[in-house]
């Protein structure tokens, strides 16, 4: 039996490796594996794909595709639907709706604008602030080349919501271009931006009504994007064992992305599950041991709290991060510090001011443990109230 994947993070990893089709086949929990390749010969081009059966090392099937370049589009249903009837040949019928089978229609327009738009997804994949910035300057280079085409400014709405979801760029900026851009992709495409646009809404809105990511899941129930951000919603109402059931969803469906990998690991926080939550953010480092994600959450780990040594440690790589990087929002790291210190007042300025903001991780503010000793405080009561979050993690819960 074939397991369906939506690997487009994952696929990434094997780009300039040599890598053994066994190997590929264990690190994405596959029995099979369909690759292929293109190659260019002035205006023409040759489109090879193939099904390997790893446990046998044998080609199931291998075909190759000669079009002109100019076709390129036109022809991608044609070499899906024979893909899709080879595997039928070998494991029966194998469904697919009108939508899945017009996806190369739907974004014939011009082929150099869309390969701006590949080199921006692949910029993203690395999931860096800056490969996100190298993602949005391809996005938009796409989108100037070809205003027709949903793709780059899905891309756009999805790159800006996260680096505003990090804090590297200001939620007044990151979240209404985002916004603009969700919302023209989904004039292009109706089903195109619903995913983003309900990141917008939670993330900066503070809009607890998930109707449009509701949309989205029915409408592109394998995207690993959806389920993650469902995921966080789960989390940030104190769902937790949902969450972590989406987290884990979204590993099986992208077994090698670094964001996956460590959403699991934060999503474990949130119900003090830490011995689980440090196995799985090491386990991300293993991958990458530079993922600057992962990194920061380990500076800011719920087992210093108490520890004075290494809260005043947090605070000075806070502050030199601040001098680094002047484009970076710091008011909630500079908040968990203060509140491991104990020192409330200072820990309470630092969150209104990232509510001021509309700094994204707000969203999580009714259920991180990092704020357990800020709960008490009246003034805490109060920003749960203007971010319209539930005012205790057993209320969340």
């Amino acid at each position: 039996m074939l397991r369906h994947l939506t690997v487009r993070i994952s696929s990434f990893a094997f780009k300039g490796e040599k890598t053994d089709e066994r190997d590929i086949a264990s690190r994405l929990g596959v029995t099979h594996v369909l690759e292929g390749s293109v190659r260019r010969f002035s205006d023409q081009v040759r489109v090879t794909a193939q099904l390997i059966c790893v446990s046998g090392g044998y080609h199931m099937f291998s075909t190759d595709y000669d079009r002109k370049l100019e076709d390129m589009f036109s022809v991608q249903d044609e070499i899906a639907s024979t893909i899709v009837g080879q595997l039928a040949g070998h494991w029966g019928p194998v469904q697919t709706t009108e939508e899945e089978r017009s996806v190369a229609r739907r974004h014939v327009h011009n082929t150099e604008a869309y390969a701006e738009y590949l080199r921006g997804r692949f910029a993203w994949a690395r999931f860096s602030p800056e490969g996100i910035r190298r993602a949005i300057l391809h996005y938009e280079r796409s989108a100037e080349m070809d205003d027709q085409c949903a793709l780059p400014y899905s891309g756009l709405a999805s790159a800006s919501v996260f680096l505003g979801a990090i804090a590297h760029m200001s939620s007044t900026e990151a979240f209404p271009l985002a916004e603009a851009a969700a919302s023209r992709a989904i004039e292009l495409e109706p089903d195109a931006g619903d995913t983003h646009l309900a990141m917008v809404k939670i993330f900066y809105h503070w809009d607890w009504a998930y109707h449009a990511l509701q949309k989205a899941l029915t409408l592109t129930p394998g995207d690993t994007e959806t389920h993650h951000l469902y995921g966080m919603h789960l989390a940030s109402l104190g769902d937790f064992d949902e969450a972590i059931s989406e987290a884990r969803t979204v590993i099986q469906l992208d077994p090698l992305s670094l964001l996956s990998s460590h959403a699991l690991g934060q999503v474990l926080l949130g119900p003090g599950r830490l011995d689980e939550a440090e196995a799985q953010l090491l386990s991300t480092l293993e991958t990458d041991p530079n993922f600057r994600m992962t990194i920061e959450t380990f500076a800011r780990f719920p087992e210093k709290a108490g520890r004075v040594d290494a809260t005043h440690e947090m605070l000075h790589l806070l502050e030199g991060s601040g001098e680094a990087h002047s484009d970076v929002l710091l008011d909630v790291g500079f908040a968990m510090a203060h509140s491991g210190l104990g020192d409330v007042e200072r820990a309470l300025e630092y969150l209104t001011s990232a509510k001021d903001k509309r700094m994204g991780s707000m969203v999580f503010l009714g259920t991180f443990p990092a704020w357990d000793v800020l709960r008490p405080d009246p003034c805490f009561a109060e920003l749960l109230d203007s971010v319209g979050l539930p005012a205790t993690r057993e209320e969340a819960a």
